[in-house]
């Protein structure tokens, strides 16, 4: 499997999706945390964003403890 890292600025979900289309991947990896209900509803989630935006397969890991 190949592997890329890449830095990019702007709104964190739409520079990931546009990165994933620009480079046509497979698979686009994110590492989820563990948010309390407050943080939730105050705050929007990239990794949910990313999720209902992308036309391509989306993993979504949990961080180690």
């Amino acid at each position: 499997m190949d592997v890329e890292l890449d830095e990019s600025s702007g709104k964190p979900a739409e520079s990931i999706l546009s990165e994933a289309g620009k480079r046509d991947v497979d698979l686009v990896s994110l590492s989820g945390r563990k948010r309390t209900p407050t943080g939730k509803a105050l705050f929007g989630s990239v990794t949910q964003a990313v999720i209902l935006g992308a036309d391509r397969a989306v993993m979504v890991s949990n961080p180690s403890e």
